[in-house]
């Protein structure tokens, strides 16, 4: 008789075939924020990693979006809103 443990456990091929489908997904999901989050690092010219002409680009767009929020607030309260 099989116990009831063993019946309601996925296999292992299941298992891990889950665990890929998730992994990729939240990768899809976090890339681009997390890509937004790790590029400003870049801009500092000690940092390491590849400078992308997409991240140079988003780079120069922030530096002057940075320099009009000094003159603007309501720059930054929808930079803050915009999640």
């Amino acid at each position: 008789m099989r116990s009831s443990r063993s019946s309601r456990s996925p296999s292992p091929t299941g298992r891990c075939g889950r665990r890929r489908r998730f992994f990729a997904a939240a990768g899809r999901l976090l890339d681009n924020p997390w890509g937004t989050v790790v590029s400003g690092d870049l801009r500092f010219p000690e940092a390491e990693g590849e400078r992308t002409p997409e991240i140079e680009r988003a780079a120069a767009y922030l530096a002057r979006y940075r320099e009009a929020a000094h003159h603007d607030p309501e720059l930054v309260t929808r930079l803050l809103a915009a999640r």
